[in-house]
């Protein structure tokens, strides 16, 4: 039995390293495959998309208007965006401490529609300012192109949304 040990040794040694070697070249081929796929992502941006809403298609906003909040909620900063949108405001039901609280509901304006589209967010650090936050589930993206197609998640949105600044904040 003892002659045996070292063979054996030996033969589990050698399979881990062959193990080693082939998980590595899976992880790279898998790291391969992502990049790419961020790449073709990347080079099929548009510069500005619309969002219409999806139950009536009514214009809503352009991409151009929506800022990111906390690299998470996404707002609509136009002014204009008010006479497509109905604000009902309620009691504020979540406040975080950065200075933001969540309360209201954001429906289409459309009178036929009333699609939900969000909730309203409300900077009351420095200035008391409401803006609608808005649910992706909610809107259609049409592209210039005139395709459009709904989505679930932002980062699949094929165009760029810029983060909110405090710049931001005082151009309103």
């Amino acid at each position: 039995m003892n002659p045996i040990v070292p063979h054996l040794q030996a033969f589990i040694d050698d399979r881990v390293n062959l193990w080693e070697n082939e998980l590595l070249t899976i992880q790279t081929e898998m790291k391969e495959e992502r990049d790419r796929e961020k790449e073709r992502r990347r080079l099929n941006m548009v510069n500005q998309v619309q969002f219409q809403c999806l139950n009536c298609s009514a214009f809503i906003c352009r991409s151009d208007d929506i800022k990111c909040i906390m690299g998470v909620h996404h707002i609509i900063t136009d002014p204009d965006a008010d006479e497509r949108l109905r604000l009902e405001r309620d009691a504020p039901y979540f406040v975080e401490p950065e200075g933001l609280e969540y309360g209201g509901q954001v429906y289409c304006a459309n009178v036929s529609c009333q699609l939900k589209l969000g909730v309203i967010c409300t900077f009351f650090k420095y200035k008391y300012i409401d803006f609608p936050l808005i649910s992706l589930k909610a809107f259609r993206v049409v592209n210039p192109d005139g395709t459009g197609k709904s989505y679930k998640v932002w980062k699949n949105v094929p165009c760029k949304i810029a983060d909110f600044t405090f710049d931001d904040l005082r151009d309103v």
